[in-house]
């Protein structure tokens, strides 16, 4: 049985900071733009309440994967980091993840929430889209990166009728 849990203790941010290595891995990708390193020595960072939030998910005693929103503006949030471990993928963890950060978002009074990925992640882009995503500008431009940015209403869009 899965569990998703907020990060509030040392131990959960040492397991945080280990996916997030697993991640950047992963993605091939020198994350520096994002001040990559910088996120992972300040942990939690803006991931804190009460503009952000951490999420792990949990299967049994295995952490599975991880998920957060960071504040953009008093109206705005962006999603950042989600990632479900290999071992745990095909078993609808990714929307879980996504699903309880959204629903968390509108509960911090957000109305938007954004995100930016790589237009490689066919299969991440097909979750944001069912979950309401739909393409947006850019918010930056990188030379060495084809990336697919989207936005969610929070205020009006699916799950709020």
């Amino acid at each position: 049985m899965s569990e998703i849990v907020q990060v509030c203790n040392s131990h959960d941010l040492e397991i945080t900071k280990t996916l997030f290595l697993e991640y950047q891995q992963e993605l091939g990708v020198d994350l520096c733009f994002q001040e990559f390193e910088e996120e992972l020595n300040t942990l939690p960072g803006e991931y804190t309440q009460p503009n952000g939030r951490l999420f792990l998910i949990k299967e049994k005693t295995e952490v599975a994967g991880c998920i957060a929103f960071k504040p953009v503006s008093n109206n705005c949030c962006e999603m950042k980091r989600l990632y479900v471990r290999r071992q745990f993928r095909g078993h609808n963890f990714g929307r879980l993840l996504a699903t309880k950060l959204i629903d968390a978002a509108r509960q911090a009074g957000y109305s938007t929430m954004r995100l930016d990925t790589l237009s490689s992640l066919v299969v991440a882009i097909s979750l944001y889209q069912g979950l309401g995503f739909v393409a947006s500008e850019p918010t930056y431009q990188h030379d060495e990166l084809d990336l697919t940015f989207m936005t969610l209403d929070l205020v009006g869009g699916p799950g709020k009728n």
